[in-house]
């Protein structure tokens, strides 16, 4: 499994190149071998929307779903652009939607069972997937996929705000307009001491700091981690 670190390591990655090896990295310390995931900022229809691609697919991977035009008949992706969330796959997904052919192609590259989130902004401008795969069923104990799924959700956070950070215009933000109990309570979110995930929910454990990060966070023109990832890079607080 991966250290908080790590995870807090992909949303300060400096370029794209560092950004995909520690994707890269974190999917095999989650035990998957193969990882995928898509940027798109502005509305595809319009043409000028930016698409950016992650992960390691196997080579020739891309070029053969290009020529099957799997883009409107995969069943996991119309699901993840249809609205967000944590969603797994298997052969039997694609073959109870009628896309067995796009299942086939698939496993022809390595491509087995996984697991994937999808990560929407309210404007729904904005959409970042991030999903990995490996040869190996699902874990079936509650705890230990509650614990892989928390870890991957926390891993697309991070590398979406990664993937806005070096692909998008980022509003000037006043880094003195956070006072000193916002800045604490980011401290103790970038030592991953003060939030663990229960189901699909972030817990904090002690009160007020929840407050105090969505305060702090507003003041820096973004949310969830964004804010402890921001007032790392602009020297607010340290790693």
């Amino acid at each position: 499994m991966l250290s908080y670190q790590q995870i807090l390591d992909i949303g300060l990655a400096p370029d794209a190149e560092t950004l995909q090896a520690r994707l890269v990295s974190a999917t095999h310390a989650l035990g998957f071998g193969l990882c995928g995931g898509t940027f798109i900022r502005g509305r595809l229809s319009s043409g000028n929307a930016t698409v950016r691609a992650l992960g390691n697919p196997p080579d020739g991977f891309l070029e053969a779903s290009r020529s099957l035009d799997a883009g409107l008949r995969d069943p996991l992706l119309t699901a993840m652009l249809a609205k967000p969330g944590m969603f797994t796959y298997d052969q039997a997904l694609y073959t109870e939607s009628g896309a067995a052919d796009l299942w086939d192609n698939q496993a022809a590259f390595g491509f087995r069972s996984g697991m994937a989130v999808a990560l929407h902004e309210t404007s729904h401008l904005e959409l970042f997937s991030f999903g990995v795969d490996g040869p190996d069923s699902l874990p079936t104990q509650a705890a230990s996929r509650l614990a892989l799924e928390a870890q991957l959700r926390m891993v697309a956070m991070h590398a979406h705000e990664a993937a806005k950070r070096l692909w998008t215009a980022r509003v000037a933000v006043d880094l003195n307009a956070v006072n000193a109990e916002e800045t604490e309570a980011l401290k103790w979110a970038s030592d991953g001491m003060c939030v663990w995930v229960r189901g699909d929910k972030l817990v904090h454990s002690r009160p007020g700091l929840a407050s105090a990060q969505r305060s702090a966070a507003r003041k820096l023109g973004t949310f969830g981690p964004g804010a402890v990832l921001r007032a790392i890079e602009g020297g607010l607080i340290s790693r």
